[in-house]
């Protein structure tokens, strides 16, 4: 989508992007949902570790 409005703007010069490349490609939601996951896992673990230290 990105791309085609880009494409209709006729004072945009005709350039790659590789970062709208990269986003017509399709997203495994399980990815998206291990990678949060994860992500949330290790966030929870620093934030216990800085309240822990606080307490002390």
């Amino acid at each position: 989508m990105v791309e085609e409005l880009r494409q209709d703007i006729p004072n945009v010069k005709n350039c790659s992007d590789p970062k709208a490349e990269m986003m017509k490609s399709p997203t495994d939601p399980h990815v998206i949902i291990d990678v949060l996951e994860e992500t949330l896992a290790s966030e929870l673990a620093s934030f216990s570790q800085q309240k822990t230290s606080i307490e002390e």
